[in-house]
């Protein structure tokens, strides 16, 4: 990620490990998606950054994402809302 200092790297990598490492000694499986894949399967490619919290809100009307600053969230819900489609 440009523009990341080379300890905030580190530090994510090792998050992102230990993610890794609890999925397999757990035996969860999982899939990495990239945005593209998901947005446009959620039909949000060229929209509004908004528009992911707007359908996230529609999707899960019990969700907390009332903010504007509830993005992250709802594009969280969204990820995983894709990863639960056969």
């Amino acid at each position: 990620m440009p523009g990341q200092g080379v300890s905030s790297m580190f530090n994510f990598g090792m998050g992102y490990g230990v993610i890794q490492g609890v999925l397999a000694a757990t035996g969860t499986p999982y899939i990495l998606v990239t945005p593209q894949a998901w947005k446009k399967e959620a039909g949000l490619i060229s929209k509004d950054k908004d528009m992911a919290r707007t359908l996230a809100q529609q999707l899960f009307p019990d969700a907390p994402l009332a903010r504007k600053k509830d993005i992250g969230r709802a594009d969280a819900i969204l990820i995983a809302h894709f990863g639960m489609k056969p």
